[in-house]
């Protein structure tokens, strides 16, 4: 059996909490763990952000699924929330089986690792001009590599005037390690 939050599944809660204007703060954080069990429907549930707008801080943890499907999705709700200041992305984990030591990696890495610089060029094709943010949280699979693109320059530019910012948090995971029962 699987257990999904039910603020995922009723589109209706959703639908009602987009229409509130006053409504500037959206954080998920979804199950640290994801696994290869889950049905394919449970794999790509980000498609209830479309439609946000007008927010101050985005905040979305432990993304798991489809990543061009995610990252469109973030896409559009950061063009139109042109007075965003605090955006934080990590990806979720994969646990490869139930050993007693288990090694936890990114469920979706884009093209080699490379979401977030994605994020931002497909930001700026959709988006009139850059965000003004202040504060950046990058997590688990969220890098600040070189673009492999001699034509990208910082692909970090295209999204927000990087002198706007004020703090830029990176956060790791470790291995998890659970001991047997003695």
């Amino acid at each position: 059996m699987f257990l999904y939050p039910i603020i995922l599944k009723e589109r209706s809660i959703l639908q009602l909490l987009k229409q509130y204007p006053t409504l500037q703060y959206l954080q998920l954080r979804s199950s640290a763990k994801w696994e290869y069990k889950w049905p394919l429907s449970l794999q790509t549930p980000y498609k209830f952000i479309e439609g946000f707008r007008g927010l101050v801080s985005l905040e979305l943890y432990n993304l798991f699924g489809n990543c061009p499907d995610i990252r469109t999705q973030i896409a559009c709700v950061l063009s139109h929330s042109p007075g965003l200041k605090t955006l934080g992305l990590s990806l979720a984990m994969r646990y490869s089986s139930p050993l007693i030591i288990t090694v936890s990696k990114p469920v979706i890495l884009g093209e080699e690792g490379r979401f977030l610089e994605d994020l931002c060029m497909e930001f700026h094709t959709i988006s009139e001009r850059s965000l003004k943010l202040s504060k950046i949280r990058l997590g688990l699979g969220l890098h600040l590599f070189p673009s492999m693109s001699q034509n990208t320059g910082n692909y970090l530019e295209k999204l927000t005037s990087l002198g706007d910012i004020k703090a830029i948090y990176i956060y790791n995971h470790e291995v998890s390690v659970r001991l047997p029962h003695l």
